[in-house]
């Protein structure tokens, strides 16, 4: 039983490192193509790729009512995000940080921060909640394409 699943569980890291590979090679060609910078194509990947994974766990935890799930898991995967990979990335090759972006990555962090705080003090977000931190995100999105 167990040695099954440690195959499942090997074969789906290939499958994970082949799709990762696949992807950042469609979106780098698609940046070349339509005149867009590396960095734009890394930031859309990373913004929209990294994020797909916690929106199906958290819309499957409130199809299945566990809001507490999709709150842990939205505040758990932004801390390895954050502190993790950016953590690893740093140790695996120095990393070259602008000045112009990281103001508005910080600020948005602590706004983002703040604004969860304040909401989740009756001790839920309610639907308009959750739309003014969607509406940010958008906007840091679009924030951070222009000034990169």
């Amino acid at each position: 039983m167990i040695t099954i699943a440690i195959a499942w569980f090997l074969l789906g890291l290939l499958l994970l490192a082949l799709g990762g590979d696949s992807i950042v090679k469609a979106v780098s060609g698609l940046a070349q193509r339509f005149g867009a910078s590396p960095f734009t194509a890394g930031l859309l990947l990373l913004g929209v790729a990294t994020s797909l994974p916690e929106l199906a766990v958290n819309a499957r935890a409130l199809a299945v009512g566990q809001p507490e799930l999709a709150l842990g898991n939205a505040v758990g995967s932004s801390i390895v995000n954050l502190g993790l990979t950016l953590a690893v990335a740093a140790i695996a090759a120095p990393l070259l940080l602008r000045a112009r972006l990281q103001t508005v990555l910080w600020w948005s962090l602590l706004a983002a921060g703040v604004l969860l705080i304040l909401f989740g003090l009756d001790g839920g977000l309610a639907r308009w909640e959750g739309g003014v931190l969607v509406a940010g995100f958008i906007v840091v999105q679009v924030l951070l394409l222009r000034r990169g």
